[in-house]
């Protein structure tokens, strides 16, 4: 399982881990650069999947080489990124049987307009695209190799997506526009008055349903 350093996402992480061991399943939550005593990026930034995606394949090369017949990856809200990013970077997409995501970053940048828009709602629009054109030029950043929707839609690989309608966070619009685009293996459970990485919280039942018959059609 992936997650967003350093905040926790113990409940979601739990719950998830369980259903993994259930079905015979072994699970194994990853750090990556710049979180909580690990290596710092060279750029001193966390870059939403863009060079953390590197970290990543280790921890799947180590799981092969450890055993694994099969790979599932899990990504949470910020750990969607470095998982959609691999998938978007990767040589060796056959190393990875399925994606699951709960409210991922699939494109950082819309997720800061949409927050802006809506924490600062008395700002000018055009000002949100001036802060980006700002950080491009004063911190050499590439919104773009944060933008990871067109890999996640031509990819093939079974996937199944968690988000809620009322997110504060990461915009439902980017796992909607990901669900209408791709039209092979996804599936798609969105909450109505669901806010960021929720879903477990608002139907448990359902919540661990879904995922043990995901891991299930992915082991036969």
């Amino acid at each position: 399982m992936i997650r967003r350093p350093p905040r926790s996402t113990h409940c979601i992480s739990s719950a998830a881990s369980d259903v993994y061991k259930r079905q015979g399943w072994k699970s194994m939550i990853i750090a990556y650069r710049n979180g909580d005593g690990m290596k710092q990026d060279p750029s001193g930034m966390y870059l939403y999947g863009a060079t953390e995606w590197v970290d990543l394949d280790g921890a799947i090369d180590y799981a092969i080489n450890n055993g694994a017949k099969k790979v599932v990856l899990f990504g949470i809200s910020g750990g969607g990124g470095p998982e959609a990013s691999w998938i978007m970077n990767t040589n060796e997409p056959e190393k990875v049987d399925g994606f699951i995501y709960e409210a991922p970053t699939f494109n950082f940048i819309e997720s800061v307009k949409v927050n802006g828009q809506a924490r600062f709602p008395w700002l000018p629009v055009s000002l949100f695209d001036y802060f980006i054109w700002l950080s491009e030029i004063r911190f050499g950043i590439d919104f773009d190799s944060m933008d990871y929707r067109e890999a996640v839609i031509n990819d093939d690989t079974p996937m199944l997506l968690f988000h809620g309608d009322d997110d504060e966070w990461i915009p439902v619009s980017l796992s909607d526009y990901i669900a209408e685009k791709r039209t092979t293996n996804i599936q798609y459970l969105r909450y109505e008055n669901v806010g960021h990485v929720q879903a477990w919280n608002a139907d448990p039942i359902l919540y661990e349903k879904t995922l043990k018959d995901f891991l299930k059609s992915i082991s036969d």
